[in-house]
């Protein structure tokens, strides 16, 4: 009996490192293949529950409801589409280059959101949106909420030689053959609100002196015609601020018929910009920028990755 138990040997070190070293070459060739298979099943969720709310706010907009909204809180571990190109989701179909079209705002984050909506003239419209994972930009300055905005225009030339006693004029950002808008960017910092978004410096007719600032965070550009998007308003003369909701409309160069997104078209006098400042005035663009901020959150979550802080 002795003699066998001294016959027996266990396994020796160099035979165990071999073992882990096969074990650990086997996880490291299937764990990203199953983490592949998880966010599959993760994003066809999303794409069915995103389904489903679909079918629901189509269904409440026949029956007359054309306010109801559904929310999908998504369950995907990663920012867009990683193995559906293009996604289907009942009658929209979107590639991931195509960008934001009528039925579809932003791309789906991480632990993000789906908003499901009726839109009257366009149908559902899927707005995705969510912090995600993409990293931050450390490098982005914090706002400056001290700044006086108008003074970036009072800095250029422009009041005394192009804008010197005109009635009405108006600087879009978006335009891609301005004079004056270079001119304004150019004193424009990177911890400045003119910094991000899309903004018009606007004189209106017969105020004196009548000169506006509009400013949204987001990139007018990038949305579609006829869209919705938060405005925040500042007027030079009295330091007073509004937030309000402007339409995006598209504004065509006479010249050579190239087209940009534009806000606050039309308004030109008194009477038409009267409904964009009857709400709340602040006196400070830090009171002024928080409530922006909270319709933002609040409202317009599609565009909470817009903002500058």
């Amino acid at each position: 009996m002795r003699k066998k138990l001294q016959n027996k040997r266990g396994f020796t070190l160099v035979e165990l490192i071999v073992v882990l070293t096969i074990l650990g070459v086997l996880a490291a060739m299937l764990i990203p293949a199953l983490q592949g298979y998880i966010e599959k099943a993760l994003e066809t969720s999303d794409i069915v529950n995103v389904r489903a709310a679909y079918m629901q706010v189509l269904s409440d907009a026949m029956t007359g409801d054309v306010t109801a909204e559904q929310t999908v809180q998504l369950k995907q571990g990663q920012d867009g589409w990683q193995h559906f190109d293009p996604v289907t989701i009942a009658g929209i179909t979107h590639y991931a280059d195509e960008g934001n079209t009528a039925n579809w705002i932003g791309s789906p984050a991480a632990r993000g959101t789906c908003r499901v909506s009726y839109v009257d003239g366009t149908g559902v419209v899927l707005t995705w949106s969510g912090e995600g994972t993409k990293p931050s930009q450390p490098d982005r300055p914090t706002v400056n909420l001290s700044e006086n905005l108008h003074e970036i225009l009072a800095k250029t030339d422009l009041l005394k030689t192009d804008l010197k006693d005109k009635d009405f004029y108006e600087i879009d950002s978006a335009c891609p053959t301005s004079t004056m808008v270079p001119k304004v960017k150019e004193q424009i910092k990177k911890d400045s609100l003119l910094y991000t978004g899309t903004w018009d410096f606007r004189k209106i007719r017969s105020e004196n002196p009548g000169r506006y600032l509009f400013w949204t965070s987001v990139d007018a550009s990038k949305v579609a015609e006829g869209t919705q998007v938060p405005v925040l308003i500042s007027k030079e003369h009295e330091g007073k601020y509004y937030i309000t909701t402007m339409t995006v409309t598209t504004s065509t160069l006479k010249k050579t018929g190239e087209t940009y997104n534009v806000i606050g078209s039309g308004i030109d006098n008194r009477g038409a910009l009267k409904p964009y400042i009857t709400g709340t005035e602040y006196t400070t663009l830090e009171e002024a920028y928080a409530a922006y901020a909270d319709m933002v959150k609040n409202s317009y979550s599609q565009y909470a990755d817009t903002l500058p802080r």
